[in-house]
């Protein structure tokens, strides 16, 4: 008899490839969790075999109704869906903690839970003894900080993922390329501004649409390595920001039939940063205050408080797509 699977957000980027990579292993049975089953993206799961069931992040009982008879559950939060809606970072962290202790609690009264994963972040505070605090880390600490203390036999069967910075964030205003404007209008040179220098490396997560499940069924296959509470780092490469506007650029030339311009990546100040962009120039440009103040360790624990795996330390992790084929992907079906 298969084992219950159940993916909290199972139509959202994690959720969904999460059940993408795993919807066809006839050791699981897939439940996916989200607010509304009758939109069409939960219609679709349910046409290929998905168990769909209603649960709300904020409803601590309908959670543990989502999650009966689980063996294994993937659990997510979204930070910024709460801070779109008020504009407030504050608030946004109150949410997203609530939420995830709400999954927490909801995970240790499963009776014959397994295998808990949960999607969290490094903890930005303590790698950098306090220089950079990003916010939508801390508000899922805090949620480790209630698994790990009140919850002792659910931290037993946690693992944590900390999934990389996303090749679709391009696709948004804050960090999409601007075109140059100069005496040549066939140019496409680009201009980028960002409030870190060019050379900050960027921890990367590749492919949402693929990666996330792989690296999630690697956990599930592995449970001697992946328990108890530790963490994964879901990333699968390193790429400076300079780096990664000239990928993003290129890969729309070649969807373009064109050849690529210059691309130019112009640090501005925090202050001006959070001018430009406000409430999320803040939360952002800290995310990017502590990438360039851990190059290349960012997705670590520095202080070794807990242990941390790469993509190295998990056999049979492969198929992992790049940022690059990830940007060619996006561009094909954009000109589509």
């Amino acid at each position: 008899m298969s084992k219950i699977l159940t993916v909290v957000g199972a139509t959202g980027i994690q959720g969904s490839s999460v059940v993408a990579a795993l919807l066809n292993n006839p050791t699981y049975t897939i439940r996916g969790v989200t607010r509304n089953t009758d939109s069409d993206k939960a219609r679709a799961l349910a046409a290929q075999g998905v168990q769909v069931v209603q649960a709300n992040l904020d409803d601590l009982e309908s959670l543990k109704r989502a999650f009966d008879g689980s063996h294994a559950i993937f659990a997510v939060t979204n930070f910024f869906e709460p801070l779109a809606l008020t504009s407030d970072i504050a608030t946004a962290m109150r949410t997203e903690t609530q939420q995830g202790r709400n999954l927490a609690d909801a995970a240790a009264a499963t009776a014959g839970l397994e295998h808990y994963i949960w999607s969290s972040l490094p903890n930005s505070s303590e790698n950098t003894k306090g220089q950079a605090d990003v916010c939508y880390f801390a508000s899922k600490n805090a949620v480790d900080e209630h698994i790990r203390t009140d919850l002792p036999e659910l931290w037993a069967k946690t693992t944590l993922v900390w999934f990389g910075w996303y090749a679709g964030n391009m696709g948004y205003p804050l960090f999409t390329p601007h075109p140059l404007a100069n005496f040549d209008p066939s140019s496409r040179d680009v201009v980028h501004l960002i409030n870190v220098p060019g050379g900050t490396l960027i921890p990367m997560l590749g492919s949402t649409a693929i990666n996330p499940g792989l690296f999630v069924r690697a956990i599930l296959e592995q449970p001697a390595v992946t328990l108890p509470g530790k963490a994964v780092a879901g990333i699968v490469e390193y790429l400076s920001v300079e780096e990664l506007v000239a990928s993003y650029e290129r890969t729309r030339a070649e969807a373009a039939g064109k050849s690529p311009g210059k691309t130019h990546v112009i640090e501005v100040s925090d202050d001006k940063y959070a001018e430009m962009w406000p409430v999320w120039g803040e939360a952002l440009g800290t995310s990017h205050r502590y990438m360039e103040a851990l190059p290349g360790q960012c997705m670590s624990s520095v202080h070794g408080e807990i242990e941390v795996l790469h993509r190295g330390d998990l056999a049979g992790l492969e198929g992992l797509v790049t940022t690059e084929q990830a940007f060619r992907d996006m561009a094909k079906a954009t000109a589509v």
